[in-house]
């Protein structure tokens, strides 16, 4: 069932997210769905968490098969793959202002000459959103071997019935790797984790920033 939510034109910041009541909260649901060659079906798996009236809040997606390679005797297939994540989100009924935290963690292995570039965008369909384009990852042998990202984007959306309230947030990117003029260089590149938290929200007030704490 294809659902929308009706815009409100500037992305809002958010009051104190303590005064939304645990009924007027978005929360993860649990339901999800893949596509793309980087995490096909049976590979990706989400896990809920919270405490109180923070339940179903936070979502840790676990990718088994987002990673890519080249070398002297692996094939052209694997230098590049693309990946998008749907997690349904349930909305309350009016306005909600939202700010969602983004951790990426993987893992780089690059030998001299070879680079790695982690294309990524949020998005949450019909809702204008603030920060989800966020700057391309650039990877050289001069990186550590494991990355953390941090990244926040901003939301506000509008729910005007019952059956407008559930909207898929996505994680969409593409890992791609290069051997520059070494065609001997071995690299990997990998999204092993995303973790998201709805890490502040509220009912529409005044501009938001995006903000991941």
């Amino acid at each position: 069932m294809k659902l929308t939510t009706a815009l409100i034109l500037p992305t809002l910041a958010l009051a104190n997210p303590l005064a939304v009541r645990q009924e007027d909260r978005a929360k993860f649901i649990g339901q999800f769905r893949t596509e793309g060659n980087g995490c096909p079906a049976g590979s990706v798996s989400v896990a809920l968490s919270g405490e109180g009236q923070f339940v179903n809040e936070f979502a840790t997606v676990t990718l088994r098969s987002y990673r890519v390679q080249v070398g002297p005797t692996i094939p052209p297939t694997e230098q590049n793959k693309q990946c998008r994540v749907f997690l349904d989100v349930r909305f309350p009924l009016g306005c909600q202002a939202v700010t969602f935290g983004n951790t990426l963690t993987g893992a780089v292995q690059l030998d001299p000459g070879a680079t790695g570039t982690y294309q990524r965008a949020y998005v949450l369909p019909t809702a204008q959103l603030t920060g989800n384009r966020p700057a391309d990852l650039q990877f050289t042998s001069a990186n550590f071997p494991d990355y953390i990202q941090n990244e926040g984007v901003a939301a506000r959306v509008t729910v005007q019935n019952e059956g407008q309230r559930t909207l898929p947030y996505s994680l969409e990117g593409g890992l791609s790797l290069q051997r520059g003029p070494n065609n001997n260089a071995n690299a990997t590149l990998s999204n092993d984790v995303w973790s998201v938290g709805i890490t502040q929200q509220a009912r529409c007030c005044k501009p938001p920033e995006p903000s991941f704490s």
